[in-house]
């Protein structure tokens, strides 16, 4: 028993010890809060803008994709990559003497398949009535008009040996820069006009009734943040799309600066604020000012005698960081800064 009253002695005062320690820290503190000035702002007559933000990636009106009907061997390049292009410039063209050749084997071809068309027609004229007959004359004529559409193919192939830009643009893409290379019909040349670029945006199905055609709209790019352009929505798509965040329409909006100097590129980045709704000369205070309490509006404001006290306020148009107060201030309240 002796042994254990100083154990207990000891621990007594430990405790004691920590409870003061927690009392010091708050008295502390809540003396710091006590002396802490209360920071106070006057409303302020401004114009609030409520807008819609949407990501959106640039991309171009005018933009083609050229290609040979046929495969063959390069043996004219106009233009390189990265290179201009003038309207219905030449940008390729292929072996004409290749294409030739396989026009004529295919004509060959067509004529052997004409002759067996032809005896088989001969050979069976006097047989009426005959399944099997009938198939073979069917499979004849099938197998001549197939024949008669790779002639035609051939020959078109043969006519656009040859690839031409449709408007003066730049030559964004190319299957290869060297002359001799065998190309492959799937092989494409993209001619796009630099100066008919758009913004393309995915506006939510949720928010694409607030959204028309010739609303007022501001674009920043990610590789111009500091550059802020005035646009309009050109137009918006009728069929939805889905995206990672959900069901979208697809909004284009113009972009409307020069583009000489190739600043403007394809696949861009960029933030589109699509105006929804504007107000001028309107008294507004910071929104995070607004304390909502029993559906009533109210803010806190310094009174006479400095201290605070809440005051109802009717608030109208809403954005990002402000809002505006219809009624319950004036420029000259002081409203606690929150």
């Amino acid at each position: 028993m002796i042994r254990i009253l100083p154990f207990i002695k000891k621990k007594k005062m430990w405790i004691i010890a920590a409870v003061v320690i927690v009392a010091a820290i708050f008295l502390f503190i809540n003396g710091r809060k006590k002396s802490e000035p209360i920071e106070t702002i006057h409303p302020s007559v401004q114009t609030l803008k409520k807008t819609l933000e949407v990501s959106g990636v640039v991309d171009a009106r005018e933009s083609v994709n050229l290609r040979f009907l046929a495969g063959g061997k390069l043996v004219y390049l106009g233009v390189k990559e990265g290179d201009a292009v003038k309207k219905w410039q030449t940008v390729a063209t292929i072996d004409l003497q290749e294409l030739k050749k396989k026009l004529d084997q295919e004509l060959k071809t067509y004529e052997s398949t004409r002759t067996d068309f032809d005896q088989t027609i001969y050979a069976n004229k006097d047989i009426h009535g005959n399944a099997t007959t009938d198939r073979t004359l069917q499979k004849n004529q099938i197998s001549l008009e197939s024949e008669v559409m790779s002639v035609e193919l051939k020959n078109i192939a043969l006519k656009n040996a040859s690839v031409y830009s449709p408007f003066a643009g730049i030559l964004v893409s190319s299957p290869t820069n060297t002359v001799g290379t065998i190309l492959a019909a799937t092989d494409i040349f993209q001619v796009v006009n630099p100066n008919t670029m758009y913004v393309e945006a995915d506006v939510d199905e949720a928010d694409i009734g607030l959204v028309y055609v010739g609303q007022q709209a501001e674009i920043v790019l990610d590789s111009y943040p500091d550059e802020p352009i005035a646009t309009t929505v050109t137009s918006i798509a009728f069929q939805s799309a889905e995206s990672t965040s959900g069901t979208v329409f697809k909004v284009k909006l113009d972009l409307p600066v020069s583009n000489d100097t190739l600043r403007y590129k394809l696949g861009m980045n960029g933030t589109a604020k699509i105006l929804l709704e504007e107000k001028t000369n309107v008294l507004s205070v910071p929104l995070i000012s607004l304390i909502e309490r029993d559906g009533k509006t109210y803010v806190e404001v310094m009174g006479a005698a400095k201290n605070t006290q809440l005051k109802e306020v009717k608030k109208g148009l809403e954005t990002d960081e402000s809002v505006e107060i219809i009624s319950g201030l004036t420029e000259s309240d002081e409203v606690v800064k929150k």
